[in-house]
């Protein structure tokens, strides 16, 4: 007999505790019908299969996924991300272009603090990482772009 605190997954028909269903809102119990360990399996077996669905659901929902991801690693919403852009007047903070005319633009942070600085071109985004942030190199690549007299080259 199954008491209150327990369930029968509904794929390997046993009965476990109520704790060992993932949470589902719209089932009765707030239960899923499959237990944990029968979840884990059938995604352990379907690999391939989970990889493709959610790669055509993120392409289906670019914006969606995207804007996900932005909350998640920066914790700023869309409106966020607008009231950024808005701020720049469309601009890459690094090399002034307009960012709907360019390939890709991104969300920059700084990596020690987490803290949101702005929007870069993706051009200017791969030259901060590449210089690892470090505003002395920076300066001094700035400085060896600066024209010198004919005598100083070797």
């Amino acid at each position: 007999m199954i008491t209150p605190t327990e369930k029968k997954c509904s794929r390997c028909k046993t009965v476990k505790r109520l704790e060992d269903f993932p949470p589902d809102n719209r089932m009765k119990l707030k239960k899923q019908s499959w237990c944990y360990d029968c979840h884990s399996g059938w995604r352990k077996e379907n690999k391939e299969y989970i990889r493709r669905k959610n790669k055509e659901w993120k392409d289906k929902n670019p914006h969606y996924a995207l804007n996900w991801a932005r909350k998640r690693n920066y914790g700023i919403s869309p409106f966020d991300v607008e009231r950024l852009f808005q701020n720049q007047g469309g601009m890459c903070n690094g090399c002034l272009r307009n960012l709907f005319e360019v390939r890709k633009w991104v969300v920059d942070h700084d990596h020690q603090s987490g803290k949101v600085r702005g929007l870069l071109c993706d051009d200017c985004n791969i030259i901060l990482g590449r210089a690892r942030d470090e505003v002395t190199t920076l300066l001094r690549l700035a400085s060896y772009l600066q024209p010198k007299e004919a005598e100083e080259y070797v």
